[in-house]
């Protein structure tokens, strides 16, 4: 117990002490060991495969994104996340009409540790379904507006965001502890 105590607090040393990088949306070996920490020192479970996962569904841990017709998703083997990350999926959807006139891609949502891809980190956080893969705007206004948006909610510690190149997306870590409802604003 008390070395758990010990995880949880180091844990939130680090978030606290976020680097620079961190807000510029190109991510760190650091950020993705820290979503990790973050999965651990919280108990999320890391899906072996999809049986597990299928597990999981079924006893309503883990939902479905499809849930909202308004998402597109593109090569998404598991559309399943937490139901925190759903929450905030939907919300940013909710609101991102006002601000970007592009559909909101949804290009991955949990991954079992099985059917990781080749480029994946060993820290990634996929397995666990507190992350979702958002594909990149092509007009820069939406760009800009989710960029904004999530550089608010990272120094919020909310989230925590990497812009990838290839293929060009926005890898988003929900942090299900510190989501508020509603956070996403037009802020």
């Amino acid at each position: 117990m008390r070395k758990k105590t010990f995880l949880v607090a180091a844990i939130l040393v680090v978030f606290a002490t976020k680097s620079i990088e961190a807000q510029k949306l190109t991510g760190s070996p650091e950020s993705i060991q820290n979503q990790w920490l973050y999965a651990r020192g919280t108990g999320l479970e890391f899906m072996p495969n999809a049986q597990a996962i299928e597990f999981y569904v079924a006893a309503g841990l883990l939902v479905d994104l499809r849930e909202n017709p308004k998402l597109e998703f593109v090569d998404v083997s598991f559309p399943f996340v937490l139901p925190s990350t759903k929450q905030w999926v939907d919300e940013f959807e909710r609101i991102r009409p006002a601000f970007c006139g592009e559909t909101l891609v949804i290009t991955s949502g949990i991954r079992p540790l099985d059917r990781q891809p080749s480029n994946a980190s060993l820290w990634s956080v996929h397995p666990t379904g507190i992350s979702v893969d958002l594909r990149v705007p092509k007009e820069r206004k939406c760009r800009a507006w989710f960029e904004k948006m999530f550089l608010n909610l990272e120094a919020a510690n909310e989230i925590d965001v990497t812009k990838e190149k290839w293929p060009a997306h926005y890898h988003v870590t929900v942090f299900p502890a510190r989501v508020r409802h509603y956070s996403v604003s037009t802020h």
